[in-house]
């Protein structure tokens, strides 16, 4: 199965960039980091893949504030420097490098996301996306569309993301209409926690209700009951800015992080988690550095 894999990945290899962590000294044999044990390719022994999506043309389109795709570098040069969890040192952790998203357009952004996405579904595999604007997650839906996969989506969002499109061209607000209303019909349901009242207008919420499930950040909160593979998004705006100040759109009472954390631990213990994506970290607004350091951790967390 891998190698049938690799005769197919080798086709879309001309779309990924490669990452190199950083050279960390090994200071004891039994001090590793991930970055002396992340593989750079897919072997025998891979469960968890890691892809960056270094893309934030949808943001802008959004009219947010770009710097979203320095995300997956930022976020890596943190991970690196972690102890290394038992999954990377039995070489289950994969990180196969970048989408090359340079002069690409969004939809041809996303397809190419889709593709590579749908393999590792094919093959098994669970991968794990760092974004990039919020757009990461349509290319993200499409694997799922052409591995002819049904799913719900949870998006962890202080948003809904159910724009229409800008002058028809897809953007970070829009996603998830594009998710509901996609021909396949893949998307059983679509559910977002932690929205903010002030940051979502009526006819977007009845939207989502009608499709799905909509959680406040002021209500108790309860997760969607479904039968379904899930794909989980997060996207760090859900979070206070006292900890997450580098989005595009800051939270000023949003999750605190131990109770995001307690969240998202609960989304992953349904064990209904097929694929996740963490998206609009933008390093230009992190000033002194915690909201990468998070969401390093953040994912460090998916890879324990």
């Amino acid at each position: 199965m891998i190698d049938a894999f690799h005769q197919s990945h080798n086709m879309t290899s001309k779309n990924l960039v490669s990452y190199s962590y950083s050279n960390i000294l090994v200071r004891e044999a039994h001090d590793l980091r991930m970055a002396h044990c992340i593989t750079s390719e897919i072997t025998e022994k891979t469960k968890l893949v890691l892809i960056g999506f270094p893309f934030d043309e949808g943001v802008k389109i959004n009219a947010g504030i770009p710097g979203a795709k320095k995300g997956p570098k930022a976020i890596r040069e943190q991970l690196g420097k972690m102890v290394a969890t038992e999954s990377a040192l039995n070489e289950q952790i994969a990180d196969i490098g970048d989408i090359d998203c340079e002069g690409k357009s969004v939809e041809e952004a996303q397809e190419l996301l889709g593709t590579l996405v749908s393999e590792l579904l094919e093959e098994n595999l669970f991968p794990i996306i760092l974004g990039g604007g919020h757009e990461t997650s349509f290319g993200h839906f499409l694997g799922y569309v052409k591995a002819n996969q049904e799913i719900d989506i949870i998006n962890i969002d202080a948003h809904t993301d159910v724009r229409e499109l800008v002058e028809g061209q897809a953007h970070s607000g829009s996603p998830f209409r594009q998710a509901i209303e996609h021909e396949s019909e893949a998307l059983k349901g679509y559910h977002v926690i932690g929205a903010k009242r002030n940051r979502v207008a009526k006819e977007h919420a009845l939207y989502v209700q009608e499709n799905g499930s909509l959680c406040y950040s002021d209500e108790k909160i309860g997760l969607p009951k479904t039968g379904n593979s899930i794909l989980l998004t997060i996207d760090l705006d859900v979070f206070d800015c006292s900890v997450m100040p580098g989005v595009s759109a800051r939270n000023a009472n949003g999750f605190g992080k131990n109770e995001g954390l307690r969240l998202i631990k609960n989304v992953i213990q349904t064990g209904k988690v097929r694929s996740i994506d963490v998206v609009e970290l933008n390093p230009e607004r992190d000033e002194n550095g915690i909201s990468t350091l998070f969401a390093a951790e953040l994912v460090y967390f998916f890879l324990d």
